[in-house]
């Protein structure tokens, strides 16, 4: 009879509750209380699922209900619920008749922490983040390197195009200069089979072979000379375009590095995507083989094309995180303020929720802002990783420069004997 007796209490204790919380949204000091009264699992389940959820479940409140005498099986029904509340915002509950002309509800009193906009990092977009062979993406503060690419392909086809008018010009030389040479060595031989005829004195064919061998000989010193004069252009050049391609690339990295600086490090601002075209570079068919080390610094150029695109990926997947958990903030956020303007229709009756939901908004928006601060450090340190890149850069490029101009150099002097 007792046992009768205690079930019956309990079940019209559980439908004075029920018909309390018709009115209003299920938090956790519902469950709790309801737990606290000693409901069945059954009960408190089954008025979590037929009703409005608002929880925190953080893992300081999970411990709280757990002192409170809430189960393992109500908690884990909380959590479907919580998940399945969170796309959209509940609407909020209309008490009283709506009149014909409403007055505008009144705004959340809470401005230092406004609710911001919702980015969420969609496959669609994560596709940008993963090009095409012939393309690299930059995003948040990593976008001012798209700038060195551009460099870097300007100065390869400047380069390039330098190389392809210097080799065009030498090869024109030497062509003149193995032509005049092989005039002088028809003659000579024609000269010397007229003057093996006999042994009278040179007749005046003899004579005029003479004369067109010596004027051959000049005009071969001459070409011989003017080459000379072109290697060494050449060379001063080469010299003038590593200065030239030094002190831009050092401005740039500069530039750059300070963009990123003071670049926008809010996660709660998107990804900001930027995708570029990598141009195919024209490769470089040279005639002579003198200037073949030259060649390599266009090779050098396209290796630090590949490399910097390498050295972009990790610094995107940084700003990816960052933004994926700024997004998961932002929408946990959401319907938090839209409870809040709920709340606030009666703050009287509702004051210990709107403080208990104005301290939930204070720990993620402190959270979403160590996002931006780290965001921050990260652009920080980016900046300053460019200055150690440029510093590296202007080492390889100009041992590379002074080797080239060695080998050249060496490869005229072979070829003329000097």
């Amino acid at each position: 009879m007792k046992k009768i007796f205690a079930s019956l209490l309990t079940l019209l204790l559980f439908s004075s509750m029920l018909l309390a919380q018709q009115s209003d949204t299920i938090t956790n000091k519902s469950v709790s209380r309801m737990a606290l009264a000693g409901l069945d699992d059954e009960l408190i389940i089954d008025a979590i699922r037929n009703s409005a959820v608002r929880f925190d479940l953080s893992s300081d409140e999970i411990a709280q209900l757990k002192s409170a005498g809430v189960s393992e099986n109500v908690i884990k029904v909380m959590l479907e619920a919580w998940n399945a509340s969170l796309p959209t915002a509940p609407e909020p509950k209309v008490t009283q008749p709506v009149p014909e002309n409403p007055k505008p509800e009144p705004q959340p009193s809470i401005q230092a922490i406004t609710p911001s906009k919702v980015y969420p990092v969609s496959p669609e977009i994560m596709r940008l983040l993963s090009p095409t062979e012939g393309q690299v993406a930059f995003t948040g503060y990593v976008n001012p390197l798209s700038k060195l690419f551009t460099l870097y392909e300007d100065h390869y086809r400047r380069y390039a195009d330098q190389l392809s008018g210097w080799d065009s010009q030498t090869r024109i030389l030497i062509s003149k200069l193995n032509d005049t040479g092989r005039q002088i060595e028809m003659r000579d031989k024609d000269l010397r089979e007229k003057k093996n005829l006999d042994a009278k004195a040179y007749t005046a064919e003899i004579k005029a072979l003479r004369q067109q061998i010596n004027e051959l000989r000049n005009r071969y010193q001459n070409q011989k000379t003017e080459l000379i004069a072109a290697g060494i252009q050449i060379i001063k050049n080469l010299t003038a375009l590593q200065s030239e391609q030094l002190g831009s690339i050092k401005s740039t990295y500069s530039e750059v590095g300070q963009l990123v600086k003071d670049a926008v490090t809010s996660p709660a601002s998107g990804l900001n995507i930027i995708s570029v075209q990598l141009n195919n570079l024209p490769s470089v068919e040279l005639g002579e083989p003198y200037l073949l080390p030259a060649t390599e610094t266009l090779w050098w150029y396209k290796n630090t094309i590949a490399s910097l695109r390498d050295a972009v990926r990790p610094w995107n997947d940084k700003i990816v995180q960052l933004v994926k958990e700024d997004s998961r903030l932002a929408q946990e956020l959401s319907p938090i303020y839209s409870q809040m303007e709920e709340y606030k229709v009666d703050s009287k009756r509702y004051k210990v929720e709107i403080s208990a939901l104005k301290k939930q908004i204070s720990a993620k928006e402190k959270e979403r802002k160590q996002l931006a601060s780290q965001m921050e450090e990260d652009a920080r340190s980016l900046s300053g990783y460019l200055k150690l890149m440029r510093s590296e850069i202007e080492t390889n490029l100009d041992e590379r420069f002074t080797d080239i101009v060695t080998n050249i150099t060496y490869g005229y002097q072979q070829f003329l004997r000097l």
